[in-house]
């Protein structure tokens, strides 16, 4: 069987064009992201996620397409070593490199018993990649992101999200008008150190979560059209916790509330 399944991939593949090379070289910039509404990915596990969602796969580059089965439909090129370095966002690629669409932004319609979450100013990829992955492990569907927060497609956010983000609703907007447009609709509930404790705060639902940078934090136009400022409780000694870490406690116990009803 796997011989039968190797051999369809061979009659499949394709020799990657110089015009495929520069498409996919150029994904690694926002605007070229932006303009084809396609971005990269990489590796084993992300290629796994990918299949088991609604993403459709564009392209595959496989160094070693011998070491891996797929269904042969997939639109399969492979490419020596030297290129796939130069495509890849490592420095040891992971001999996998997809190309994917990306999904289309739904609408949100707050529902009774519903997380949402809002970002402010995040600007480390790494940390929005691990944001998504918490948002996906803790059932939110919707990610509402400032226009001023970094690329949900970035290379280094799509590999931290350990796939979420072939599963999230995530969206850029205006958080002031997004907030005043659901003024009375959904409770939201402002990440701040001045405010009172997560854990004896009466949540309401529909909900959301409104983080922000750990440089900036949450703006003070957005704070003050929150319904209610709160705070993880942490050590004197600590300043503050990392905005993915404080992200996983808030929407734990957020999660928890909504279940208990």
């Amino acid at each position: 069987m796997k011989t039968q399944t190797f051999e369809a991939k061979l009659v499949n593949m394709k020799p990657l064009s110089r015009k495929q090379e520069k498409l996919i070289h150029s994904l690694k910039q926002k605007k070229f992201r932006d303009q084809h509404g396609l971005f990269l990915f990489e590796g084993k596990k992300l290629l796994d996620e990918a299949i088991h969602s609604e993403m459709e796969i564009t392209s595959l580059l496989l160094e070693n397409p011998n070491e891996i089965d797929l269904d042969a439909t997939l639109p399969l090129s492979t490419v020596d070593s030297v290129l796939m370095k130069k495509l890849s966002n490592f420095k040891q690629p992971p001999g996998i490199l997809g190309v994917a669409k990306q999904l289309k932004v739904k609408n949100i319609v707050p529902k009774k018993q519903e997380l949402i979450l809002m970002l402010d100013r995040i600007n480390d990829p790494g940390n929005l990649g691990t944001i998504l992955r918490n948002a996906a492990a803790f059932g939110v569907e919707h990610v509402i992101c400032s226009e001023n927060t970094v690329d949900c497609y970035n290379p280094k956010t799509v590999q931290s999200s350990m796939g979420a983000i072939f599963k999230s609703n995530v969206q850029y907007a205006n958080l002031s008008e997004w907030m005043i447009k659901h003024m009375g609709q959904v409770e939201i509930y402002a990440a701040d150190l001045s405010g009172e404790n997560i854990y004896d705060c009466d949540w309401k639902f529909p909900a959301a979560v409104l983080l922000g940078s750990e440089s900036h934090g949450i703006s003070d136009a957005l704070l003050k059209l929150a319904s209610r400022s709160v705070k993880i409780p942490i050590h004197p000694n600590t300043e503050s916790l990392n905005v993915s870490s404080a992200s996983a406690v808030f929407l734990a116990e957020v999660r928890r509330r909504l279940d208990d009803g």
